[in-house]
């Protein structure tokens, strides 16, 4: 997941939990590799993660409508459970 794909809850200014999501119909292989560049500061290409299909939602088949938000990378620290984050 990219970085900004990622929302992130916070108590009193600390942060205390994240999620990431996103929408597969929405999320091409383009905006993908655009990501890899950001985080790689590389072609994705030259990377081979563009041509390797490293999406989540390969590894993970549910058989959801395409335009069903995914929600992935939940955590919530463990002083924040319970509290509505």
């Amino acid at each position: 997941m990219h970085w900004s794909t990622f929302l992130v809850a916070e108590i009193e200014g600390k942060p205390v939990g994240t999620v990431a999501g996103y929408i597969p119909a929405m999320t091409s292989s383009e905006l993908f590799a655009a990501a890899c560049r950001a985080v790689l500061g590389v072609d994705a290409a030259q990377a081979r993660l563009a041509t390797s299909e490293a999406w989540s939602r390969d590894y993970f088949t549910v058989g959801l409508p395409g335009d069903t938000l995914r929600v992935e990378w939940v955590y919530t620290d463990p002083e924040a459970r319970g509290r509505g984050v």
